[in-house]
């Protein structure tokens, strides 16, 4: 899989992210490392243990990687938990997390066809 096929695949912007990475080397690299990156994983551990401090930075720093590399589904859906963490709507989080483990796990999925 090409990694313009991979952002057509997960209905992103490969242009968009190209402009912003200048190469797209840099590109298929970032994307491998979001594989790796643990924010994710930080985020549900700190959620599964009501740490709402940490799930609030988790969430932001995961908006921001995802911002990044042009994931805007998985973005807008961080975003919105960072804002309902902060606004202290803890249950309102658990609902909205199946789909955004499922958006996240489908861009996971797909990238691994880069390796």
């Amino acid at each position: 899989m090409t990694i313009q096929t991979f952002y057509e695949v997960i209905g992103e912007d490969y242009e968009d992210v190209f402009n912003r990475f200048m190469m797209e080397s840099l590109v298929v690299k970032f994307v491998k490392k979001f594989i790796e990156d643990p924010t994710f994983d930080m985020l549900e551990q700190s959620l599964e243990n009501h740490d709402v401090q940490e799930a609030i930075r988790a969430s932001h720093t995961f908006k921001g990687i995802c911002d990044n590399m042009g994931f805007v589904k998985l973005k807008n859906q961080s975003e919105k938990i960072t804002e309902l963490l902060k606004a202290g709507a803890f249950q309102e989080v658990k609902k909205l997390l199946p789909a955004f483990k499922q958006e996240y796990q489908w861009i996971i999925e797909n990238a691994q066809k880069l390796l």
